[in-house]
This record gives structure tokens, C-alpha cells and sequence, in this order.
């Protein structure tokens, strides 16, 4: 009972100590990027991205938001969530790249702490490439047979 309690505890730190400081961070930056503007002007500059991928522009924040912070991505998939409507392929291609477009941050953070900063960007550089080539396929592919 010990062993496990000794566990559990160390978990519950590291939590404490890493995961909840950047999501503290993470949700202070956001909210004063949203009382500033900036998050509207960027969702205003990614809607030709948000094209390539067949999202409506409103798609742009709850995208990029979702894959920073995986737990966002209930923007997404709930009704109440959006202002906006999505088909079954773009839902499912939102999904999937809010999933996969970046790994979590903190993940990335103990890698780069591990390795190099320089490894972990380029780790980052090339998940983001291959799960924005997959999310097209999926994107124009389900558009076709969805």
C-alpha cells in the first residue's frame, strides 16, 4: 500500500509542479489575447488556411485552440459548442488534426528538456506537416464518401 501510495503521489506532483502551472499559463495568455482582439485578427489571418482544409473561417480559433489544449476539442464536436455547423467530414477532420497537429505541451516540453529545444521543434515541425497532409486527404477525401 505504501509503494502505490509513494506512486500515486509522485504523479500527483509532477502533475501538480508541471501540467497545472502551463495550463494556468496557457488560460491567463488566452484570455488576455481574447480581451485584446488578437485571437479575432488571427482568426481572421487562418481563414485561407482554414479553406485548404474545406472549414468554414469560424472553424480557425476552436482548431487551433484544440490542439494546443487537448481537452479542447469539445469545440468542436458539441453542438452547443459552435456557432456553426459542420459536416460529417469536416467534423471528423477537425478532430483529427486539433488531435494531432501538436503533441501536448507539456510532452514537448519534456522532450525538449530531454533532447535538444532544436530535436523537439523539428519533432514538432514534422508531426505538424504529416497530420496536415493527412487531415487534406481526409478533408477533400471525405467530402467525397461522407
Amino acid at each position: 500500500m505504501s509503494a502505490l501510495w509513494r506512486e500515486a503521489a509522485g504523479t500527483i506532483r509532477q502533475f501538480l509542479f508541471r501540467a497545472l502551472p502551463i495550463f494556468a499559463v496557457i488560460c491567463i495568455v488566452a484570455s488576455l489575447l481574447a480581451r485584446l482582439g488578437v485571437l479575432d485578427v488571427v482568426s481572421q489571418a487562418l481563414a485561407p488556411v482554414m479553406r485548404v482544409f474545406d472549414f468554414p473561417a469560424q472553424a480557425a480559433l476552436p482548431v487551433v485552440l484544440a490542439s494546443i489544449r487537448k481537452d479542447g476539442i469539445f469545440l468542436l464536436a458539441a453542438d452547443d459548442g459552435l456557432a456553426f455547423s459542420l459536416t460529417a467530414a469536416q467534423a471528423l477532420t477537425a478532430v483529427y488534426l486539433a488531435g494531432v497537429l501538436l503533441p501536448c505541451l507539456v510532452t514537448a516540453l519534456t522532450i525538449a528538456r530531454e533532447t535538444h529545444w532544436k530535436s523537439m521543434f523539428k519533432l514538432l515541425a514534422r508531426q505538424a506537416a504529416f497530420a496536415a497532409l493527412f487531415a487534406l486527404a481526409l478533408a477533400w477525401g471525405g467530402r467525397c464518401l461522407l
